[in-house]
């Protein structure tokens, strides 16, 4: 008995001819490296978060943008007082201060290169362009996702611009 030969569908074609960008291998290779370390953006001196933040890497055309997002969820015990809040705080700026240091600790651009070798067509301006677009947002939602805090900067720089925050 000989199987039966199969064709991909039309679909499946669409997405066999469809090349992977060095965009998309950018996005990826920074949400994976994420990932690995991600059990160092929930750590403080305190169990403010639950064990697995939400991360999101993705490039906005309109806004010629890459975006950073981390999503940590408050455990149960942690309170919405004016320390609770004070100490989310300090964790999200500390994040914050992580992920620009992390993500540009070697060049930025070789998240977005070939293993091993950088084209010749490669602007030299690529790094910092690079950079220049990336924005991080790092959000804390509590146990009925509510948004306790939300803060945006840019990978490059030192500003913080809190979206949202609970007065403490």
């Amino acid at each position: 008995m000989q199987p039966a030969a199969a064709e991909p569908t039309p679909s499946i074609q669409f997405l066999m001819r469809e090349p992977v960008s060095m965009m998309d291998w950018g996005i990826k290779n920074i949400e994976d490296y994420l990932y690995r370390h991600r059990t160092l953006l929930i750590q403080s001196e305190k169990t403010l978060f639950e064990p697995e933040p939400a991360i999101e890497v993705a490039y906005n055309w309109e806004q010629n943008q890459i975006r950073i997002s981390i999503s940590l969820r408050t455990c149960e015990q942690v309170q919405k007082t004016s320390q609770g809040l004070s100490d989310i705080r300090l964790h999200v700026e500390w994040v914050i201060k992580y992920l620009r240091g992390s993500l540009t600790m070697k060049p930025y651009d070789a998240f977005f290169r070939h293993r091993g070798f950088r084209s010749k067509e490669s602007p030299q301006s690529l790094e910092s362009e690079l950079a220049g677009l990336t924005e991080l947002i790092v959000s804390v939602r509590d146990g009925e996702s509510n948004i306790l805090s939300r803060c945006g900067a840019q990978l490059t720089g030192s500003d913080m611009v809190w979206l949202t925050i609970g007065e403490p």
